[in-house]
């Protein structure tokens, strides 16, 4: 008699991609709503603001009326991210966000 071996294990599945223009729809809404749903606390992000001289106005401007850039890719948390791009102040600002349930998680800016 053959044995089947069953995996106790669940594969994470990649969920079905939604549309960039969804993503950033989701982005404008959170961010408009209040900007607190906008998270800038990483490091990595508050460096890239300082060393590229961009203010926190600009990425809020960027985030409610830019527009989606790419295509979107899952992270290995489950989230979203795509880049939203805007002429802000005489300059184009780019900011890439990861699109989570309640909030965006600002991840870099240039």
């Amino acid at each position: 008699m053959g044995a089947e071996v069953v995996s106790i294990h669940k594969r994470r599945r990649k969920k079905q991609e939604p549309s960039v223009d969804v993503l950033a729809e989701r982005v404008r809404t959170l961010s408009v709503a209040d900007s607190l749903n906008v998270r800038m606390g990483e490091p990595h992000f508050q460096e890239r603001m300082l060393e590229r001289e961009i203010d926190m106005r600009s990425v809020l401007e960027v985030l409610r009326d830019g527009r989606p850039i790419g295509r979107a890719n899952q992270d290995e948390y489950g989230d979203w991210r795509i880049k939203m791009r805007r002429k802000v102040a005489g300059r184009r600002v780019t900011v890439l966000v990861a699109v989570c349930l309640d909030h965006v998680e600002c991840i870099t800016t240039w």
